[in-house]
């Protein structure tokens, strides 16, 4: 084959993969208004975040979140993202989640926290962050923000960086407070360790013995959370759909 029909070949694809793209959208429309989805996965949907039930893995966390939050909506929380998500179609970083969160909230204080610059992000009321949520020195910048009522690791998705985040964070949490880990069904190989449990099987035995967690941080873990909660995810890319979404609820009485 030459290359000049390896190319038409790759427009061809190309092509192919736009029609079935709009077609699917067209569908998703049809669907969104035969049976109106909740606000939170419509706004979800809007700006492209893969917790909605359109875009990317199309996961619909938003049907758990927006059970939990409805009644936080209107009160002045603090919400703490890590992993703000940086799409390859986008030149410039863009915050599909944190545009939702603000709308979803409109008088909480959202702060983002990302390995990548974010720095051209602007939204009221949102501080975001650089750091590496595998580090405890990076995610000490965090500790003056809080407390957080609302925790969301969107990170690397990494068993190690997940429970060092959990374990840097999770005294920072208000009392009552919630604590989700995003995609526990997918860890990137390259960042596994053998010696590190994956946290979805920590979670599954309500444990968090750990060689990245100090036995005071272990402790301090099982005094402190109320309960640990397990969710599905509906991730089209992944056969594993279980136990996807980790809620740890903080003790009231911290």
């Amino acid at each position: 084959m030459t290359i000049h029909e390896r190319i038409m070949s790759l427009r061809s694809r190309l092509t192919i993969r736009s029609r079935v793209a709009g077609v699917r959208r067209q569908v998703g429309r049809v669907i969104d208004w035969v049976v109106p989805p909740d606000e939170l996965t419509r706004l979800a949907n809007r700006y492209g975040s893969d917790k909605g039930n359109r875009d990317f893995a199309r996961h619909y966390y938003t049907r758990v979140y927006h059970q939990i939050f409805t009644p936080l909506r209107d009160r002045p929380i603090t919400l703490l993202e890590i992993g703000l998500r940086y799409p390859a179609e986008h030149r410039d970083a863009v915050a599909p989640s944190l545009s939702m969160w603000r709308d979803y909230f409109p008088y909480a204080q959202l702060i983002g926290f990302d390995i990548a610059d974010f720095s051209n992000i602007s939204l009221s009321n949102c501080c975001i962050l650089q750091g590496d949520m595998s580090s405890r020195e990076d995610l000490s910048q965090l500790f003056a923000l809080g407390p957080f009522d609302i925790v969301i690791d969107d990170g690397s998705h990494a068993s190690t960086h997940q429970q060092i985040a959990l374990a840097c964070l999770f005294p920072h949490v208000a009392p009552g407070g919630f604590y989700f880990i995003e995609d526990l069904n997918w860890q990137p190989l390259a960042l596994e360790r053998p010696d590190v449990p994956q946290t979805r099987t920590l979670l599954r035995r309500k444990c968090f013995e750990s060689p990245v967690i100090t036995s005071a941080e272990a402790q301090f873990l099982a005094a402190n959370v109320e309960s640990i909660q397990l969710f599905d995810t509906c991730d089209i890319y992944n056969l594993d759909k279980c136990d996807a979404l980790g809620l740890l609820h903080k003790n009231s009485s911290y």
